[in-house]
């Protein structure tokens, strides 16, 4: 099964309880979500921490924008709205910031300033490349 996950989902204990339910159950974030958890600072960790126990249960959406841009020309149209690459980074990404990576959890408070700006201004800020570990992260 799969469920479009909002950032308000990201607290609640029904989340953690239904990737539990089946390794078949898959959570879609997308880049709003992404954006709101960000913007929540530090407590991303926390918000993230689930997906950190459940291996191949996130599935990161492409932006907005991106999405809305797409023409529907075959019956198998999901794939298309998976961003692959961050969604292969995103285990490892959750985690790095569980474990409290210091260059992740820097990495958080940047993103978290773009991600409150954006939200003020009422536009989605692409953190997208936040998602993505990298070499030097991934060696604390």
């Amino acid at each position: 099964m799969r469920k479009v996950v909002d950032c308000s989902a990201l607290d609640r204990p029904e989340l953690p309880a239904f990737l539990v339910a089946s390794r078949h159950n898959h959570a879609l974030l997308t880049d709003a979500c992404q954006q709101e958890a960000f913007a929540a600072g530090l407590k991303v960790q926390e918000l993230f921490e689930p997906f950190a126990d459940h291996p191949g249960q996130a599935v990161l959406l492409m932006p907005t924008w991106h999405i809305w841009r797409l023409r529907p020309k075959t019956s198998c149209f999901l794939p298309k709205f998976v961003d692959r690459k961050q969604t292969a980074a995103f285990l490892k990404y959750c985690r790095l910031l569980v474990s409290g990576n210091e260059l992740l959890l820097a990495n958080v408070i940047k993103k978290q300033e773009e991600a409150s700006f954006g939200l003020l201004a009422g536009t989605l800020v692409n953190l997208s490349l936040g998602i993505v570990v990298d070499k030097q992260a991934s060696h604390p």
